[in-house]
C-alpha cells in the first residue's frame, strides 16, 4: 500500500506498516505515525501522511490498532506494555541498535500510545524520543471526566456552532454514528483501554533537571508540537489550550522554546488531519523543530 509493508511483531503481533527510505537520500528522523478511532484505521489518514508530514527521506512506520478501526470482531487487544514492546521490535528489526533520534506522531487516541513509549518502561527507546506531534490530543488532561465523557456518553453540543464545513460535518458524523457508537470500538475503550494510565503530563517532559551536571548535558531536550481543534467534540480544546500556553510561559522564563502550539479557530476533531489546508503549518513547524532537535543530536554525538 503506497509503498507500505505491512510486518507484524514476533512477541505479541502488534501490526505495522514500514516504508524505508529513498535509497540515496539524505537519512532524517524516522516517523511512528499512531492512528486515532475511525473506520479503516490507518487507511483514512494516508493522505496526510504521505503528502502531509512524510518525506521520501525517512523511514515511516504506520502502527495499526484494529480494535478502533471499525473492523469487524473482538480483536486481540494489546496492552500498553505488549504496544511498548512491540514497537521496540519493530524498530530493532528494521534500525538495528541505531541511537538516531525518533519522531512520533498520534491523532486524538493515537496519542495514548506515545505516553506509553514516555515512560519508565520504555526507557531505551525514550532516549531515542527527539520529537512528538499531537493532534487533537485526548492524553492531555485526561484525567478530567470531558474526554470520557464525550466519547463514551453524549457531546455538550452547546459549546460548539452549528457545523458550516464539509470536512467538519464529515468528522463529527463519523464520531457520531461510527466511532462513538460501534460496538467493537465501545468494547475496546469499555474494557481495555487504560484510562488511567495514558495521560500525559507536559512537566515530566519538559522538566531536565538533575543534580548530575554530566548527565543533564546528555539528556535529550523533546520537541513538542500540540494541534488543538477550537470547536472538537470530544477534547476540551480550551482546557488543553490553557494547560499547554502555561508550560509555554514556564519554557519563556527559563529561555527555552522546545513547545509549540497550534490552536485552529472554527474546526472541529480530526480536521487538522483531513483538511490539507492545515498540512504545510503542521509541517512547517515540524520541520523547524527538527533542525533544532538534530543540532542538539549532533552535539551529543560528538
Amino acid at each position: 500500500v503506497a509503498g507500505f509493508t505491512e510486518y507484524r511483531t514476533p512477541s505479541d503481533g502488534l501490526i505495522y506498516w514500514y516504508r524505508a527510505a529513498a535509497s540515496g537520500s539524505q537519512r532524517r528522523p524516522p516517523l511512528l505515525f499512531f492512528h486515532g478511532v475511525g473506520p479503516g484505521g490507518k487507511t483514512i489518514y494516508l493522505p496526510f501522511c504521505l503528502y502531509g508530514i512524510g518525506d521520501v527521506d525517512r523511514d515511516m512506520y504506520l502502527f495499526e490498532n484494529n480494535s478502533i478501526s471499525c473492523a469487524i470482531g473482538f480483536h486481540h487487544a494489546l496492552s500498553e506494555d505488549q504496544t511498548v514492546r512491540g514497537v521496540n521490535e519493530a524498530l530493532q528489526r528494521h534500525e538495528g541498535l541505531s541511537d538516531e533520534p525518533l519522531t512520533l506522531c498520534g491523532h486524538s487516541l493515537g496519542t495514548c500510545p506515545i505516553t506509553w513509549l514516555l515512560s519508565k518502561k520504555a526507557s531505551p527507546l525514550r532516549s531515542r524520543i527527539g520529537q512528538i506531534v499531537l493532534l487533537d490530543p485526548v492524553t492531555i488532561n485526561l484525567s478530567e471526566p470531558d474526554v470520557m465523557v464525550n466519547f463514551i456518553y453524549k457531546r455538550n453540543e452547546t459549546h460548539h456552532p452549528p457545523t458550516t464545513s464539509l470536512i467538519r460535518y464529515y468528522s463529527d458524523m463519523v464520531i457520531q454514528c461510527l466511532a462513538s457508537s460501534e460496538l467493537f470500538i465501545q468494547h475496546y475503550i469499555r474494557r481495555h483501554f487504560s484510562w488511567y494510565n495514558s495521560e500525559l503530563w507536559l512537566e515530566d517532559i519538559l522538566t531536565t533537571t538533575t543534580d548530575d551536571q554530566s548527565s543533564s548535558e546528555n539528556q535529550n531536550t523533546i520537541q513538542i508540537l500540540v494541534a488543538l481543534s477550537e470547536n472538537d467534540t470530544i477534547v476540551c480544546a480550551s482546557k488543553a489550550k490553557r494547560e499547554v500556553q502555561y508550560w509555554q510561559q514556564q519554557q519563556q522564563r527559563k529561555n527555552e522554546n522546545n513547545l509549540q502550539l497550534k490552536y485552529y479557530e472554527n474546526v472541529s476533531h480530526g480536521h487538522c488531519c483531513a483538511d490539507p489546508r492545515y498540512w504545510k503549518d503542521i509541517y512547517a513547524t515540524m520541520m523547524q523543530q527538527e533542525k533544532e532537535l538534530l543540532l542538539q543530536h549532533n552535539r551529543r554525538t560528538k
